[in-house]
């Protein structure tokens, strides 16, 4: 919003956008995971800015149904 109706009626609108992207699918135990994800998020501000965030994330490796020491759920 602007400091008043009249430079608020001037400003551009805001967009996000969100792509996710996945690869190097992999099965373990039955499950078929990606094991490389892209994450790219595009925000375009009314004043006319623009912010690029990427993230690229690769799994070297997968566990499932791995166990849990319940004492790292205790609150401190």
């Amino acid at each position: 919003m602007g400091a008043d109706v009249t430079l608020s009626s001037k400003l551009l609108p805001e967009r996000s956008s969100l792509e996710e992207r996945f690869a190097d699918f992999k099965t373990v135990d039955g499950l078929t995971l990606p094991t490389h994800w892209n994450l790219h998020f595009t925000r375009e501000l009314p004043d006319g800015s623009t912010t690029i965030s990427e993230w690229d994330l690769t799994e070297d490796d997968i566990r499932n149904n791995v166990g849990l020491d319940p004492g790292i759920l205790n609150v401190k």
